[in-house]
């Protein structure tokens, strides 16, 4: 009835809107704290809060009901066009065996049965968009807090932050973006306490429609072809479990004690794209002989190379599906701290990780003979996020924080984000370390000029550096992103905490 690429095409124009319905929402909360955080006063704050927070869930309301009315048209045309065409490919069969072929427009019991699973589809939305959220690491644990409640306390925190002049606003917007980019927007099963990013949740709730509608139109046909058999289809990538039956015929029964049709996990489960549809043994003809089944398989579980780590055709795809999901996290991240109007060099270091992540995604999916699917990064609509020129950035040896006798005067102070002094931990090494700005790269150092006159060091030598390092907090060593300054006549000073790692 339906082929796996029409059923991965079918929930692509839900997840978009679903897509833009996060950045929507992680935009308005950026706008907030931008838009508040000329506060002067943590009492100014608590004076406009009540205002803002209640205006933040107007905003959200508005945007819900925006993205249901636009799903409800998406869901009807899955319903009434795509199953209606998949149904229709069903006539063949009928002819070849005699039998009367009844019209999609003609079956009123199937229509009746497609209308109840569209309404339970639509149902399902509705409780996916109430209980919505984002995920946080607190006290070193994840835990999902509820959309209206992460906007309060995000502007609280942040509004103190700012006007108590703990945190600048830069470190506060940057904080919050990584935060909602590293999450996305997420949908909570409270009976289970399981939550998923939002695209993920709509597809699923589209799917489960798609297969149970499916599952009975090719069941009642195979009641009417008086066949007890079904051809289960065959597609490349399929996960290992799934691949040692795909491709073959079963009975009934042996759809569910093999492929585990009815279960979460096999056939017609979570992301599964197979389908079954009826086959008539002397009629109906095979689309793979065992022989070109075994061929196939084999083929998809040869390994390929890259980067030091072998790849089956499915570990591939798998490694490529979470490249692009972090691709669209830093694109997100991109737009958001453009809309926030942070320094220039936060945007730089941004896009730099991007197209580090693209170029590692092309160089992988040529190295596994595997296509680019771009449209899965593109979804967000916001076309060409890096242009001009090609940011260059440097690479640097890592760095040895040395364990030994003098070794903390030879340390480095590190200024943290609050303010305060720490050491580098001794005994650890500065990794990832490359210039991003000034000497060798084709971005300027706003401060070079500054730097010149306090230190004596033309501005044309210096560097701005970023690596990732370990810091001593109290009793404990955290992992950070560091930057700093350095010239040859200088070595490496101003070094800073930019990011705490277990903070995202």
């Amino acid at each position: 009835m339906f082929t796996p690429s029409d059923l991965e095409l079918m929930p692509k124009e839900i997840e978009q809107l679903y897509a833009d319905l996060e950045m929507r929402i992680m935009q308005d909360v950026v706008r907030r704290i931008k838009i508040n955080g000329e506060v002067t006063r943590s009492a100014d704050w608590q004076i406009n809060r009540l205002h803002e927070l209640g205006e933040s869930k107007k905003t959200i309301q508005k945007y819900l009901k925006d993205s249901l009315n636009l799903s409800q048209i998406e869901i009807n045309k899955i319903y009434e066009d795509a199953i209606a065409s998949g149904y229709a490919r069903s006539e063949e069969l009928y002819s070849k065996t005699g039998k009367q072929f009844i019209k999609y427009k003609n079956n009123k019991v199937l229509q009746q049965y497609i209308s109840a699973v569209r309404q339970q589809t639509l149902d399902d939305f509705k409780n996916i968009t109430q209980s919505l959220g984002f995920a946080e690491k607190i006290n070193g644990r994840i835990q999902f807090t509820e959309l209206a409640d992460f906007y309060q306390k995000t502007l609280d925190s942040a509004m103190v932050d700012i006007s108590s002049g703990a945190f600048d606003y830069n470190t506060v917007v940057k904080r919050t973006i990584s935060t909602m980019t590293n999450s996305g927007l997420r949908s909570v099963d409270y009976a289970t306490g399981w939550n998923n990013r939002i695209e993920v949740a709509v597809r699923r709730a589209v799917m489960t429609g798609v297969t149970q509608v499916t599952g009975k139109i090719n069941e009642d046909n195979a009641k009417e072809l008086d066949t007890e058999h079904f051809e289960v289809s065959w597609h490349a990538d399929a996960r290992p479990t799934h691949q040692v039956w795909q491709g073959k015929v079963y009975k009934k029964d042996e759809l569910e004690s093999i492929c585990g049709l009815g279960t979460v996990s096999g056939l017609g489960g979570a992301n599964c794209r197979h389908t079954y549809y009826p086959f008539i043994p002397g009629i109906s003809e095979r689309s793979y002989t065992d022989e070109q089944l075994a061929n196939m398989n084999k083929k998809e579980n040869e390994k390929e190379s890259f980067g030091g780590k072998e790849y089956t055709s499915y570990e591939a795809s798998q490694r490529m599906r979470n490249m692009e999901a972090a691709m669209r996290a830093q694109r997100a991240k991109i737009k958001l701290l453009n809309d926030a109007g942070v320094d220039d060099e936060s945007i730089i270091e941004a896009k730099c990780k991007y197209r580090a992540i693209s170029n590692q995604y092309a160089s992988f999916a040529k190295e596994m003979g595997l296509p680019q699917e771009r449209q899965r990064v593109l979804m967000d609509g916001a076309g060409r996020l890096i242009s001009g020129k090609t940011p260059v950035v440097i690479k640097q040896r890592d760095i040895n924080i040395h364990r030994s006798v003098g070794a903390a005067a030879k340390n480095y102070d590190v200024k943290l984000p609050d303010g305060g002094i720490t050491k580098l931990t001794e005994g650890t090494k500065i990794t990832k370390v490359y210039t991003f700005a000034g000497k060798g790269t084709n971005r300027k150092i706003n401060v070079a000029e500054h730097l010149e006159k306090q230190y004596n060091v033309p501005a044309s030598e210096w560097k701005k550096v970023r690596g990732d390092g370990y810091v001593d907090d109290s009793d404990k060593s955290r992992h950070v992103e560091l930057h700093w300054f350095e010239s040859e006549p200088t070595g490496r000073i101003k070094m800073k905490v930019k990011r705490y790692f277990d903070e995202g």
